[in-house]
């Protein structure tokens, strides 16, 4: 959805002081970090620029692992990965070893000025790069709370099972799901 006014032209958004709400130019605006509540440290153009990474296509592999043995809680995203020209028969012997060995590859990638952890793993016939979070980024779950302890009864832990059971399937199908607030948006759209 866009912003519009009532005889619908788009609206521009504003950067506003969050002191005062004087509006800001952005040819004004300035980089910062928030290293404490309300204290920032500012950056020019030139000192972000020089903390960016260059971007590239290259793919850098540190070492392979068992897929079994990466939590999804650190994938972030999936991408399809195809080999550039040429490079079929290294694309195609890489995604078959990893299949036999079970193992994914670790890696680093540089895009849009920022470097990320990848995994790269076989996917059908090819590769797919699943983006990763850093450790550091990943809340423990030691710090969620998660009230007092409970002593369960055998009886509920069975009707509890036997829920599970009756709406239970040992294939996973994503086609069977669908997101049905933009359906609803697309039909009042058309």
């Amino acid at each position: 959805f866009n912003y519009l006014t009532e005889d619908g032209e788009r609206v521009k958004q504003q950067y506003v002081r969050s002191t005062d709400g004087d509006v800001v130019e952005r040819s004004s605006l300035h980089q910062g970090y928030e290293f404490a509540k309300g204290q920032y440290v500012m950056f020019t153009q030139d000192e972000v620029k020089a903390m960016n990474v260059e971007s590239t296509n290259a793919i850098d592999i540190s070492e392979f692992v068992p897929l079994d043995e990466v939590d999804p809680i650190f994938f972030d995203g999936a991408y399809f990965v195809g080999p550039e020209t040429g490079g079929e028969r290294a694309y195609q012997l890489l995604a078959a070893a990893m299949e036999q060995t079970g193992r994914c590859a670790m890696a680093k990638y540089a895009a849009r000025g920022k470097q990320y952890l990848v995994l790269i793993r076989p996917y059908e016939n090819g590769l797919i790069m699943n983006q990763l979070h850093y450790a550091d980024e990943v809340k423990a779950f030691a710090d969620v709370p998660l009230g007092e302890d409970v002593d369960l009864a055998e009886s509920e832990l069975d009707l509890a099972v036997q829920l599970i059971e009756q709406i239970a399937n040992e294939d996973f199908e994503p086609e069977k799901y669908e997101d049905d607030v933009r359906k609803r948006i697309w039909d009042v759209i058309q």
